[in-house]
């Protein structure tokens, strides 16, 4: 999953660092109730869409 957060901060131009810090903090640090796998309809169907498309 690190490829992801490179990917989705170049393609953005954000930094990296930035993305895996907002997504922590986002999450709970993975604890957060959405982060276990509730279903929201959002779209973003995986951790790896969800870095991308939330970083754009």
């Amino acid at each position: 999953m690190p490829g992801c957060y490179i990917n989705a901060a170049k393609t953005n131009y954000i930094s990296e660092i930035f993305l895996a810090a907002h997504s922590a903090l986002e999450s709970g640090n993975g604890t957060s109730t959405l982060s276990s796998g509730v279903v929201v309809n959002n779209g973003w169907f995986t951790p790896e869409e969800a870095i991308s498309r939330g970083a754009a």
